[in-house]
Formats: structure tokens, C-alpha cells, sequence
């Protein structure tokens, strides 16, 4: 018998983190990209505006390009950073388990908060956890399964290309 998983869980503040949304997003270029150095390929991609989100789930098929990830808006807001951290199975030359990042949340307006896939970071596939804080705060964790796609992930990921 295989290796069972439990069903991957997710855990917000609901006094902190409201309008949340996980899942599968569009990828779209970058508005700009910042150096961080607690990630497999030195940076970070950021955007002005949200994606579009493709699909609500938490079982996300390893396609070179997904993203995936977290969407919420903070509530109250606050201008204090936020941290990012990203748990997964080991990625990258040095093998990486723990990517991460600041970055912030605002109550005016939902963020987005998520990982895009480079197969050529090494095999995503297993599980993977999404954490926002804000010091000694936990604004939400999300866990996702990584898995291989099938012939209907692939067609799906092309929707994304109707909708931009």
C-alpha cells in the first residue's frame, strides 16, 4: 500500500485575515522582482494586482509555471511587514525545505501570497505549507498537496491563457 495523506487543512485569523481564497491562480509576467536571498532562485516575483484564480483547492497538480497560493485581505490593517514562509520538499541545488519573505497585507485591498513552479527547481510534488506572520502572530498557514498531474490538470492550466 502507498503512502496515505491526510487531507491537506488550512487555518486563518478570522480577527486578522478575512476575504480568504487558496487555490490554483493565473501566472502572469512580473510587475517587478526583488532580491531575497531565503529563496531557491534568489527572488521573488511580485505584482500590483492579484491573479485570477483559476480554481479553489488545496490538491495542486506539479505543472512547470502553476501558481498557486493564498489570497486575503487583512482586517484591521496594518503598514507592519508580513512574513511569508514556504515549506516543501527539497528543491534546488542545495535542496532546499524553507523559502522565505517579507511582505505585506492591507485592509484596503486583498494580496496575494503564492509560489510558482519551476520544474527545474527539482520534484515538487508532496506536501507543501504556506504561512503568513506578523511577529509573533499567525495570520493564516495553509497546507497544499503537491501531485502528479493528469491529462484534465494540463487542460485546465491552459485556461488561464482565455482569461488574461
Amino acid at each position: 500500500m502507498g503512502v496515505v495523506h491526510a487531507d491537506p487543512a488550512s487555518w486563518h485569523d478570522p480577527k486578522l485575515v478575512t476575504d480568504i481564497s487558496l487555490g490554483i491562480f493565473c501566472q502572469r509576467p512580473a510587475d517587478y522582482v526583488t532580491k531575497d536571498a531565503d529563496t531557491v532562485k534568489g527572488s521573488v516575483e511580485r505584482h500590483l494586482s492579484n491573479p485570477v484564480q483559476l480554481k479553489q483547492t488545496q490538491t495542486i497538480p506539479a505543472i512547470d509555471g502553476l501558481l498557486f497560493g493564498v489570497m486575503g485581505r487583512e482586517d484591521p490593517s496594518s503598514a507592519s511587514e508580513v512574513i511569508i514562509v514556504v515549506e516543501h520538499p527539497p528543491l534546488g541545488p542545495s535542496g532546499a525545505t524553507r523559502e522565505s519573505w517579507t511582505t505585506e497585507m492591507q485592509g484596503n485591498r486583498t494580496t496575494f501570497h503564492g509560489y510558482y513552479l519551476g520544474l527545474s527547481d527539482g520534484n515538487p510534488i508532496g506536501d507543501w505549507t504556506i504561512t503568513a506572520t506578523r511577529g509573533d502572530k499567525t495570520l493564516f498557514s495553509v497546507e497544499f498537496q503537491l501531485v502528479k498531474p493528469g491529462k484534465s490538470d494540463r487542460t485546465e492550466s491552459k485556461a488561464c491563457l482565455s482569461i488574461s
